[in-house]
């Protein structure tokens, strides 16, 4: 009993955690149509991997969507679908001394990225904020392919919004994990 509550525990406790956010007091009925956007692409020239990334994340939120039958249009969404990915840079410097030579000093630096996938969706006529949910990709196993990591990743964080298209109700068969 005790080994498999700590097993449970440390399975939790290395489980990407979704922090998430629903405006109870949304139109949920009143919604029917989205766009995507990602704000932060169109700022700089993307590399060749960012794109590929761009398209997978694109890909996974349409999918999503589509499995709550909400449909995308160019013109006049009733919501706005933003996603962005942050990624940042940290570097961790360790300093070792000698107990026989006070002079040496080695110093080691680890440098480490840390990603965090971050999604919203606004009223495009209020402009209010009707679901935002975000989660830190660093939490994925690093053996997983880049798309296996953002499927799943989206994946969880949608488990989060349980509203289909034109419906007020919370339907809880649209969890996958």
């Amino acid at each position: 009993m005790i080994l498999g509550g700590i097993i449970s525990l440390i399975f939790w406790s290395c489980s990407p955690k979704v922090i998430h956010f629903t405006n109870e007091k949304a139109r949920f009925a009143a919604y029917e149509t989205y766009e995507i956007v990602n704000y932060k692409s169109g700022q700089r020239e993307i590399s060749a991997e960012g794109v590929e990334v761009q398209s997978i994340i694109a890909s996974e939120l349409e999918k999503q969507m589509d499995e709550r039958s909400y449909r995308r249009v160019s013109n006049d969404p009733e919501l706005i679908l933003r996603y962005e990915l942050v990624s940042a840079q940290r570097s961790e410097v360790t300093e070792r001394t000698s107990f026989y030579n006070f002079n040496y000093r080695e110093y080691t630096i680890r440098t480490i990225l840390e990603s965090v996938i971050l999604l919203e969706l606004t009223d495009r006529t209020t402009g209010k904020l009707v679901w935002q949910a975000s989660v830190d990709l660093n939490k994925y196993a690093k053996k997983d392919s880049k798309e296996e990591i953002l499927k799943d990743a989206i994946a969880m964080l949608f488990d989060t919004y349980l509203y289909r298209a034109k419906s007020n109700r919370k339907d809880e068969s649209l969890k996958t994990h």
